[in-house]
């Protein structure tokens, strides 16, 4: 290995240190397009790098799909608790008609997917797209 060689790659290095605490600061700012800047500065340098090295923001990725999900199932509890009400009310009215009442089912889980996604959400354990590079 040359001398020349030996530069490129501590230059590789020290730019990928920098793009990466760059990339933390912006987002500690609330600075999102930046964020997504030096995030994707940080990949492209890895993906050139003699050593690719474990990706950083993993954990952020990782705590939106989190939020993702439990946002979504939030979202399909409230669905079945409005069927589930809206049930109740039919039979309440039947009744008082005079009609008799039959147990309805509980919404299927295709029912409940299709109330999340009418409101923005996926189905029930949905994920992200696939994550930041490595």
């Amino acid at each position: 290995m040359t001398t020349t060689d030996t530069t490129i790659i501590y230059r590789v290095h020290e730019a990928r240190i920098e793009a990466e605490r760059q990339a933390l600061r912006n987002l500690a700012d609330h600075k999102f397009v930046e964020f997504g800047h030096w995030a994707a500065q940080w990949s492209c340098l890895n993906r050139v790098a003699a050593g690719r090295l474990p990706n950083p923001f993993r954990f952020l990725v990782e705590a939106a799909r989190d939020e993702l999900n439990r946002r979504a199932n939030a979202v399909l509890i409230e669905a079945g608790r409005t069927e589930v009400a809206r049930a109740g009310a039919r039979a309440v009215e039947a009744a008082a008609a005079g009609h008799p009442v039959e147990a309805s089912p509980a919404p299927s889980d295709a029912e409940l997917d299709a109330a999340a996604s009418s409101l923005g959400y996926g189905p029930r354990g949905a994920v992200c797209p696939e994550e930041l590079g490595d």
